[in-house]
């Protein structure tokens, strides 16, 4: 049987994208659906000027970025914590370390470009936890290596990948 692709677009920072994944999800198997279905993700930064590491922390930099006080930043986190863990995700996002996720989204790439599909799905999931409830810094090469290592690439072909040009034209 012929699957249903769907598309969607994302990126591994975004809570929304994250917690609205794992709704759709959920509720295909609620509704025995799911493995009628076959998911891509589209690459998509949501500041691709992001520098590797910010230097403020979550709830300060969601607070500069939606002119909202401390306070007011810290309850909207809250609320969206609560939102990712109603969907079964331990989600920790005041906690996160924000950063590009150019190199991230280049490793989810490169590892759809192999062609296994739940390889495909573990790493977008790994990249996902890694963020959101382990609250490691997902720009930095040791933790994609690392991620990559556990769907099956190679230390080597993933140092290859990060300090090359593999799979920048398909971000582009």
């Amino acid at each position: 049987m012929k699957k249903i692709k769907i598309l969607y677009w994302s990126d591994f920072i975004c809570p929304y994208c994250y917690i609205a994944e794992q709704r759709m999800k959920n509720v295909m198997k609620e509704l025995n659906i799911y493995n009628k279905f076959e998911f891509k993700l589209l690459s998509f930064e949501l500041d691709p000027e992001a520098p590797k590491q910010r230097k403020l922390n979550i709830v300060e930099n969601f607070a500069k970025k939606y002119y909202m006080s401390i306070e007011e930043a810290q309850e909207t986190i809250d609320h969206i914590n609560q939102l990712g863990k109603a969907e079964g995700i331990d989600f920790k996002y005041d906690s996160c370390k924000g950063g590009n996720t150019f190199n991230a989204h280049r490793l989810a790439k490169f590892v759809e470009s192999k062609g296994n599909y739940e390889n495909t799905e573990k790493i977008i999931h790994l990249l996902y936890d890694a963020y959101f409830t382990q609250n490691l810094l997902i720009s930095d090469e040791k933790v994609l290596v690392e991620l990559g290592m556990k769907v099956g690439c190679s230390k080597e072909e993933l140092e290859k990948l990060l300090s090359g040009d593999e799979m920048i034209l398909v971000m582009k």
